[in-house]
């Protein structure tokens, strides 16, 4: 399986982490202008939230395909987040920053698990 393919399947795949126990999966699925990540190049068009939320500029996001943290600018397209943004989300909203860290990690252990299944 290709590089490109194997990032593609890791992205749509790790969300299955933060499903409900009876696999429930009840995030809210936006679409917004297709947008290529700024450090990876794959091409995003969705953001999902658990709250419900909808991408306004400004917001934090993770791409899924190689887990960088991003921001949507003002016209929903996408750019990487700087430590200076990292650092202030981290003091000033904690429980926010670490919620982000986990869907890192939870894309992460995914795309690992499709790797060590070949």
């Amino acid at each position: 399986m290709g590089e490109a393919k194997r990032r593609r399947n890791a992205a749509e795949n790790a969300g299955r982490i933060f499903t409900r126990k009876d696999g429930g999966f009840n995030w809210t699925d936006t679409a917004h202008p297709r947008s290529p990540c700024p450090f990876c190049d794959a091409p995003l068009d969705r953001a999902s939230s658990p709250e419900g939320y909808h991408p306004s500029p400004g917001n934090f996001t993770v791409c899924l395909v190689c887990t960088q943290i991003l921001i949507f600018k003002q016209d929903l397209s996408l750019r990487g987040a700087t430590v200076e943004e990292l650092k202030k989300l981290d003091e000033q909203h904690p429980r926010f920053a670490n919620k982000m860290r986990l869907m890192q990690r939870a894309a992460r252990l995914v795309d690992r698990q499709r790797s060590a299944r070949g």
